[in-house]
């Protein structure tokens, strides 16, 4: 998979950075990330913010780059523990998916560790309180940015990564986060040749965790 440069992730970083000019989501988690392509040469940043009692969407964009966040409050009950039932649905899949991993292409795993959670957040002014727990849990974006350098998101670069995941240039991009990554816990990224879709899993409790999945809109509709 091909690396990102140094200054490319600095852009990245300052793109996310645009996200922490919205006040008041302290607590509150990602559940989905949606990537656009757009006309280039528009206003780069913040853009607007739709929020609910429970439910918000925020959106930015920078270069022809659309991306609109959908963040969910009260998900987490404590930094990184989900109710019972999400814990449940959570496992269920991961097991699921961990049946077809002979069909499955592995494209890597990953720990992060707490002074990637610190050097991110500091960098692109995330203030969550759940990043900066005991246990800290894992950044959307921090994850986002780990796929995006192994090349399994074109649609933030254009390039890089497996012919078989990375020809989503013509429609919108979906990440859905499904529970929660804490710090020092492992990642085991698959992709799924049929579907063409790209997943991660933990091992959580002696059964696998469905941590997120990356898709095209079109297959959703």
């Amino acid at each position: 998979m091909m690396q990102k440069t140094d200054e490319a992730k600095k852009a990245l970083r300052i793109f996310f950075s645009s996200f922490s000019e919205f006040q008041g989501f302290d607590g509150w988690v990602i559940g989905k990330l949606c990537f656009e392509r757009r006309e280039a040469g528009g206003f780069s940043g913040a853009l607007s913010c739709r929020k609910k009692k429970r439910y918000a969407v925020l959106e930015a964009a920078r270069g022809d780059i659309c991306m609109k966040m959908h963040l969910i409050k009260g998900f987490l009950e404590k930094a990184g523990d989900v109710g019972r039932k999400e814990a449940s649905d959570g496992r269920a899949e991961g097991d699921a998916l961990a049946e077809k991993d002979a069909d499955c292409i592995f494209l890597g795993e990953k720990v992060f560790h707490a002074e990637e959670i610190s050097d991110f957040v500091r960098e692109t002014g995330d203030r969550n309180s759940i990043h900066q727990a005991e246990r800290p849990v894992v950044p959307g974006l921090l994850i986002t940015e780990w796929i995006w350098e192994k090349g399994c998101l074109p649609v933030l670069s254009g390039a890089g990564g497996s012919p078989a995941f990375t020809d989503r240039k013509d429609f919108p991009v979906i990440l859905r986060f499904r529970f929660a990554l804490h710090v020092g816990e492992c990642m085991k990224v698959y992709g799924d040749p049929l579907s063409r879709k790209i997943f991660a899993v933990k091992n959580d409790r002696g059964c696998r965790t469905l941590l997120w999945e990356l898709y095209e809109e079109k297959e959703s509709r």
